[in-house]
């Protein structure tokens, strides 16, 4: 973590001081104060960290950094014009501070098991950290840099967004090395109003990517020329489709061959669904761009056991295979669940929940999917929101729906049987980890 004096990150939020107090990590919350932290208090439309200052001072905060001059305050103040840019600045000097190599990865799906690949294959060489849970936001990327320690060689940051100009922000603290927007669809598209307001928003992560850097591309998006466009630094490419710099050759199931140049190797990847494959092919080639071979990189795949609520298998009521895929979804997400859903022998059952953050195109796309999941094969569906009724008329026969999925579930519960694979997904508003937890899930 951050170890400065306060007149180190004095200069680096404009707030000039001589006091050389040494503090040890940052907080933003008083609740999890630790001896000897920089507590920030920011300021938000539901909350004001500045209430909590006594608290966090009281739980061992050796200074604070606030928007106003604090009256009776026992240790020192850092006086800045705003405290959520104050945070961002202070990572931002402590990443100039580290000659870390860093990973920033960004796109509408699969950052997240991405992140963790690439965290398992960089591990192979370097000492490496990587963004805990989804801390990917205007908060969670500056503590990610924070709580990095300055013995750490390589660190992986993952960058959301929702609206124009956030991954700009984030990636001009981060200074990344490599950089990897995953993919490009219509998720979050409220924030930007299409998803050529999406591509540009994942772009952005460009903008702070070092003179000498190297960008890796998803071949096979469809919007892979429009990044190539974007950046001036070399690229490595990759691709389950057709031939890349690195791509995913005999691909059955989980098993596949991995060709880089004249190598080719095997992998036998503790995950299902094709959309990990190609996964798997750009955590490899983050550990190529940073200088690892295809050995070591395929070896640190090995090590990568998934991400919880990410196609996880579970034993269900009555021996029934129960997939978990709550963590989130969108439309592509959900569409690649269906598609390894409906690669299963045996019927194929569909709990879905709402998507979120899908603006005005939010009825077309539900409806889309459920269309989808009818062309698929998918049997039976069940849809858990508001958007109900117009998928279960989409789909037609053998498809309920509710506001609230209780009796949903005892119905599901009662049809269960070991010849059953039931894929539960949706929105992380939805809350569908619920649905797993009554119908019996435990790891296989």
């Amino acid at each position: 973590m951050i170890q400065a004096t306060l007149n180190q990150v004095g200069h680096a939020v404009n707030a000039i001081t001589h006091n050389h107090l040494m503090f040890n990590g940052v907080s933003i919350d008083s609740r999890n104060i630790e001896a000897g932290n920089l507590f920030i208090a920011i300021k938000g439309a539901q909350f004001d960290g500045h209430q909590y200052i006594n608290k966090a001072i009281k739980q061992g905060a050796v200074a604070i950094v606030a928007d106003h001059e604090i009256d009776d305050c026992f240790v020192p103040v850092l006086v800045v014009h705003d405290t959520r840019e104050a945070l961002g600045q202070i990572a931002k000097y402590w990443r100039a501070s580290n000659n870390w190599l860093v990973v920033a990865i960004t796109g509408s799906n699969g950052k997240t098991s991405v992140k963790e690949m690439a965290r398992c294959v960089l591990s192979e060489k370097y000492i490496t950290q990587a963004t805990q849970g989804n801390l990917n936001n205007d908060f969670g990327v500056p503590l990610t840099i924070l709580a990095t320690p300055a013995k750490t060689e390589a660190l992986v940051v993952e960058m959301g967004a929702n609206h124009l100009g956030e991954i700009a922000y984030l990636t001009d603290i981060a200074k990344p090395d490599i950089a990897l927007v995953n993919n490009i669809t219509n998720a979050h598209i409220e924030g930007f109003g299409s998803i050529e307001g999406v591509a540009q928003a994942k772009a952005e992560i460009y903008s702070g990517l070092k003179a000498k850097g190297i960008v890796v591309i998803n071949s096979d998006d469809h919007y892979a020329n429009y990044l190539k466009n974007k950046f001036n630094q070399s690229f490595i490419d990759f691709s389950i489709k057709s031939n890349a710099t690195v791509s995913a050759k005999n691909i059955q199931n989980n098993q596949f061959d991995i060709a880089y140049l004249t190598q080719s190797t095997s992998v036998n990847l503790p995950l299902h669904g094709l959309h990990n494959v190609a996964n798997a092919l750009a955590a490899v080639s983050i550990g190529l761009a940073a200088g690892l071979d295809v050995m070591q990189s395929v070896a640190g795949l090995k090590n990568y056991s998934g991400v919880k609520g990410r196609l996880q298998l579970k034993v269900g009521l009555n021996q029934s295979t129960l997939i978990d895929d709550t963590y989130n979804a969108n439309v592509a997400s959900m569409k690649a669940g269906i598609d390894y859903l409906v690669s299963l022998e045996g019927k194929k059952w569909l709990l879905v929940g709402s998507m979120a953050e899908l603006g005005d195109a939010s009825d077309e796309l539900h409806k889309e999917l459920a269309t989808y999941a009818l062309k698929q094969g998918v049997d039976k569906l069940y849809v858990v929101g508001k958007e109900g009724e117009l998928m279960c008329k989409a789909f037609g026969n053998n498809c309920e729906y509710a506001l609230q999925g209780e009796h949903l579930a005892e119905q599901i519960a009662g049809g269960l049987t070991a010849d059953v694979n039931l894929l539960i997904k949706g929105s992380r508003s939805a809350a569908m980890e619920q649905y797993v937890a009554q119908l019996g899930g435990s790891s296989c």
